[in-house]
């Protein structure tokens, strides 16, 4: 299926500043298809485990990073469209237990993930195993607030302290 879809993440009982306080919170990723006349249809909400912090299209799926709870540990997942809920189709669970991801780019089979505290991490997704794994990881710890990706390998970021800096994934990666 080829048509657009929107993709809202939402979260309801959570607070926005401190998650780990909010157990009892409820997390969904609502997904809308246009119909026939272009309105916006509610096909399916799917329950998530943490709160969305950032969704990227990718390879016709979505990238969803959720934060961390006391209970969840924070991941990046890639979902597809089923027909009763976004089906999870690849996971990597190994991401710091920081401020959370909160903007993801993509640029081939390479995924840019910036995170709150910890800077910047790209992981290269493996086609034929279905598998993310990380290549390079920002030894700086940087609040990041802005990012864009320049090129396959460079990535120009800003953080809250008014630094910018432009940062190169090493050739061998």
């Amino acid at each position: 299926d080829n048509r657009p879809c929107l993709v809202v993440g939402t979260a309801t009982g959570v607070d926005p500043h401190n998650p780990s306080r909010s157990a009892h919170g409820k997390c969904y990723i609502k997904t809308y298809l246009y119909d026939e006349s272009y309105n916006l249809q509610l096909i399916h909400v799917t329950p998530l485990e943490g709160v969305p912090s950032a969704m990227y299209p990718f390879e016709g799926r979505l990238l969803v990073a959720l934060r961390g709870s006391p209970t969840v540990a924070p991941v990046l997942r890639i979902y597809e469209l089923g027909k009763k809920r976004l089906l999870k189709k690849c996971e990597y669970k190994f991401l710091p237990e920081s401020g959370g991801i909160m903007w993801l780019d993509v640029n081939k089979d390479r995924i840019f993930a910036a995170d709150s505290r910890d800077s910047i991490m790209v992981l290269r997704w493996r086609y034929s195993d279905n598998q993310m794994q990380v290549i390079s990881d920002d030894t700086y710890p940087r609040c990041i607030t802005a990012a864009a990706v320049l090129d396959y390998n460079t990535i120009v970021v800003g953080d809250k302290f008014d630094n910018i800096a432009i940062l190169r994934v090493p050739s061998d990666a």
